[in-house]
């Protein structure tokens, strides 16, 4: 998962909200890896004009679980 998580991130900062395109065919290994990496729930968005490829956007941990754990 680690491999998938890391062509969706942030390069500089893997605590950064997710935005990336992907092939559609990889949206269920990108979905548990952000899931999993992130604790935050991913949301998929067809890009316009195409039946292959897929937006994928995330708040990310900083802003999904490590704010939550921040603030227990």
């Amino acid at each position: 998962m680690a491999g998938a998580f890391d062509r969706v991130r942030d390069p500089a900062d893997w605590q950064a909200p997710v935005w990336a395109v992907i092939v559609a065919d990889e949206r269920p290994l990108i979905e548990k890896a952000v899931l999993w990496f992130t604790e935050s729930e991913p949301v998929f968005e067809r890009v316009p004009g195409s039946e292959e490829l897929l937006v994928v956007k995330a708040p990310g941990y900083r802003q999904g679980a490590g704010e939550r754990k921040a603030s227990h």
